[in-house]
Formats: structure tokens, C-alpha cells, sequence
């Protein structure tokens, strides 16, 4: 089964910092959030390779959900090999699944990290893309900035070990 993307539509509509990158990490588009997300104009960026720009570096870095040790899956229990029973999600190598390409869109790579540049822990997310003749073209990729969330897990995770006594934290329903 193919499905046909319009990859327009979809960076526009992403309320998320978003951009197509070419399977050689080129930055093909982004969108007004990435735009934000980065202070700078889509002309800033477009043409230049990811790496470069958004982490400082010469090559893709380790954290990368490309690098083939740095893929996790999403999907618990998965057992770390391509699946049967549901979309392939879980190749060892990046290039395995790539290669293997019979849809616009198969699989996913997920990665949350703490990119030292900015600063900021990001959670990515890149969709891999396929023309119709199941040749692999690009990526759609998603940034999400989950600092803030971190940030305050650590100070609960710090509060909860140094406080002495009894102690718990609910949520505005009074949940624990």
C-alpha cells in the first residue's frame, strides 16, 4: 500500500518545529515553528545540512536517531528486529529498513536527547519517505522541546529523595 503525502500541508500545519531533509541530511523546508524554535528565516536554513546547522558539528552526531546504535524503538516489547505483526518499527541498522522500501511511508526513528548547543532536551522524531517506486528520498522530521519537562522531573526527583519525611505530589484533581 502506498500513501501519498503532501508534505506542505504538513509542515504547515505542525504545530511542532518541523522540515523535510533529504536522505543525505539536507534541509529541503521548514516551517514557521522551526522558524521560531531557531530566531531565524526559512532562507537562513534551507540548503544546509541538519547537522551543521541546528547541532554545530561536521557529521551527524552520536545522539542522532540515525546512527545506527542511537535507534530505539517506541514500541514496547519489540524485539528489536523488524516486525511482522505491525509496520516495520524496529531495524537494527537504519539502512535495513531504508533498502527494504515498499511504501511512501514505513517506520519511524524516535530519540529524545539533550542537544548541548541550545541547550534543551529534544525528543525527534524522523519519518522516513519513499517515492512510488519505493525509493527512499527524505525524511520528515519533528522537533519537540521537552526541557521544561526535564527540568521539573529532576527537581521532583530531587524534592522526593532529600525530603525527610512522608511526601507525595497530586495533580490538580488531587491524584497522587
Amino acid at each position: 500500500m502506498t500513501y501519498q503525502l503532501d508534505i506542505d500541508k504538513i509542515l504547515e500545519s505542525s504545530e511542532l518545529p518541523a522540515f523535510l531533509l533529504t536522505k543525505d541530511h539536507i534541509i529541503l523546508k521548514v516551517n514557521q515553528a522551526f522558524c521560531q524554535f531557531f530566531g531565524i528565516s526559512c532562507k537562513d536554513v534551507e540548503g544546509k545540512r541538519c547537522y551543521e546547522f541546528v547541532h554545530g558539528l561536521n557529521e551527524l552526531p552520536d545522539f542522532c536517531p540515525l546512527q545506527g546504535d542511537a535507534y530505539t524503538c517506541p514500541f514496547p516489547g519489540c524485539p528489536g528486529e523488524t516486525c511482522e505483526e505491525k509496520p516495520p518499527c524496529c531495524p537494527k541498522e537504519p539502512s535495513s529498513a531504508l533498502k527494504e522500501a515498499k511504501t511512501a511511508v514505513k517506520g519511524f526513528y524516535h530519540k529524545d536527547f539533550f542537544e548541548p548547543k541550545l541547550k534543551k532536551h529534544l525528543l525527534v522524531t524522523l519519518i522516513p519517505l519513499y517515492d512510488e517506486r519505493g525509493e527512499h528520498f527524505g525524511y520528515l522530521h519533528f522537533i519537540e522541546d521537552r526541557t521544561e519537562e526535564k527540568e521539573l522531573e529532576e527537581l521532583l526527583k530531587t524534592t522526593v529523595d532529600l525530603y525527610p519525611g512522608l511526601f507525595f505530589i497530586n495533580d490538580e484533581d488531587f491524584n497522587i
